[in-house]
């Protein structure tokens, strides 16, 4: 998988897109979890974003577990951007 780089963001050549450090996540969005950040493994799995707390933290829905977890934006990329 090839990367490309425009000095600010890193792109990968897949149906994902990394969000910028400090970036803004959307409501409603979805967003792939790409690092484990919990007690367990949620990483691949598809989450909702419901709510966003600041400007590094949001909270979503997970819809593998079915559970609402707090998620670091730089744990995630978006989905199909």
């Amino acid at each position: 998988m090839a990367n490309l780089s425009d000095n600010k963001h890193v792109y990968n050549k897949t149906l994902s897109h990394k969000i910028p450090s400090g970036g803004n996540m959307r409501v409603g969005h979805l967003y792939i979890i790409i690092k484990d950040g919990h007690t367990y493994p949620q990483k691949g799995d598809i989450v909702i974003c419901l709510r966003t707390n600041g400007s590094w933290l949001f909270t979503g829905y997970n819809i593998r577990s079915m559970v609402t977890h707090h998620y670091e934006n730089d744990c995630v990329e978006e989905v199909c951007k």
